[in-house]
């Protein structure tokens, strides 16, 4: 039984997660929100870029954080160097389940997290949980060796948390895995703190953003995330709506490349990158803007699993436009609050955004369902209730025991 494991002070869950804050990530958030509040965890996390913003950040968390290097992205052991890696990561999570008398071993996400849990799991009999999050798990994509130490992975693992039911459906497509081992819990928003907010001419004034009428995006800048294509719709939308700005929240290897089709669009003064910023400036930007877009598409396996940042708009009564890839169904109700479109069109995207810019009925009303839907479903006091029976049940109950929304 994993449930014990987090109600007993003395008896604590370890968490292995290469993402967490204040390293930007939706996962990581996900996990620091929900295992702050589950209690008796000890996390292995991996670093930021900012030692001291670590520090920082671990001494104030509720729950006891360990930072450790984890191998590189797509890494797997036939490489010696990899291989290297892996054994002294393996290292120090053993002696974290050694000191700390670990009980549970949660992964947060197949590789390399997961199996390294799997091998901590083999060699202490500890339950293993792994999340998984979709874009990770599209078969053959992996590579012949990843694919390998994934099903190894999956194999090992008592319980595999799907982070949608779309991704749990790719679980069973590409894997095959026993239903009884997969089940579903949706991420969750802190509605206490991500809450609506009347326009403010000074916040706005700070993010630069003056009176215009604000489309934002919050994420990694990535080809799967669509910022392009909401780049290449900005002139059509400019054309019913001339002072219209396109707030981009995030950083990324894609940023040169999303300016200079900004450049190329000749719409540069209408794109404001913002990079990756502050918590509250995050927060700030949720509320001061008039409609959220996350334009997703799928990337060849490379899929938006969820989509945190649709629920935090949401949550700040904003209607939110996203694709038709991945999860993101589960993360708004189309027609309801929001829009969930194929957004490989740029002419589709910038038509259905005039279409809520300027009709404020229409995005007010889908802001308050937005936000209604959050708090009976996402709010993080449901969440938790949903883990703690979730965890509580042991690796063979069946699926229709399992909480799943």
């Amino acid at each position: 039984m994993i449930g014990p494991a987090l109600q007993s002070a003395g008896v604590p869950v370890l968490l292995i997660t290469a993402v967490y804050p204040p390293r930007h990530g939706g996962s990581g958030r996900w996990f620091e929100d929900l295992y702050a509040r589950l209690g008796s965890t000890v996390v292995a996390a991996g670093p930021s870029d900012d030692p001291v913003a670590d520090a920082v950040h671990d001494v104030a968390s509720p729950i006891a954080v360990e930072r450790v290097f984890f191998p590189p992205p797509g890494t797997g052991l036939i490489r010696p160097s990899s291989a290297l890696d892996y054994m002294r990561c393996y290292r120090d999570l053993r002696r974290i389940v050694c000191r700390d008398r670990v009980a549970a071993v949660h992964a947060g996400c197949v590789l390399p997290e997961g199996l390294l849990g799997a091998a901590l799991a083999a060699r202490f009999r500890l339950p293993l949980t792994v999340y998984v999050h979709g874009e990770e798990v599209r078969g053959a994509a992996l590579g012949r060796e990843l694919n390998a130490l994934a099903r190894l992975t999956f194999r090992r693992a008592s319980r595999i948390v799907a982070n949608t039911q779309n991704t749990a459906s790719l679980l069973d497509k590409y894997w095959e895995l026993q239903s009884e081992k997969v089940c579903v819990l949706h991420p969750g928003v802190d509605a206490s703190r991500f809450v609506p907010a009347p326009r403010n001419p000074a916040s706005r004034a700070a993010l630069g953003w003056g009176d215009r009428p604000v489309v934002l995006t919050v994420g990694r800048l990535q080809a799967r995330k669509g910022q392009d294509v909401l780049i290449r719709a900005m002139p059509a939308i400019r054309q019913s709506v001339p002072d219209v700005l396109y707030a981009v929240v995030g950083a990324g290897d894609y940023e040169a490349t999303l300016r200079s089709l900004a450049e190329e669009c000749g719409v540069a003064d209408a794109v404001l990158f913002h990079g990756a910023v502050a918590e509250d400036t995050m927060l700030a930007a949720h509320q001061q803007c008039d409609l959220f877009a996350l334009p997703n598409r799928d990337v060849e396996s490379n899929t938006e699993g969820f989509g945190i940042v649709l629920l935090e708009a949401a949550a700040c009564r904003k209607p939110t436009v996203c694709g038709t890839a991945g999860g993101t169904g589960e993360a708004i109700e189309d027609g309801a609050t929001g829009v969930r479109m194929d957004c490989e069109d740029p002419s589709a995207v910038a038509s259905e955004i005039v279409s809520l810019l300027t009709n404020p009925g229409r995005s007010n009303a889908m802001g308050y369902a937005g936000r209604k839907r959050v708090e009976r479903r996402f709010d993080w006091p449901t969440r938790v209730e949903v883990a703690r029976s979730l965890f509580d049940m042991g690796p063979g109950a069946s699926p229709a025991e399992l909480a799943i929304v």
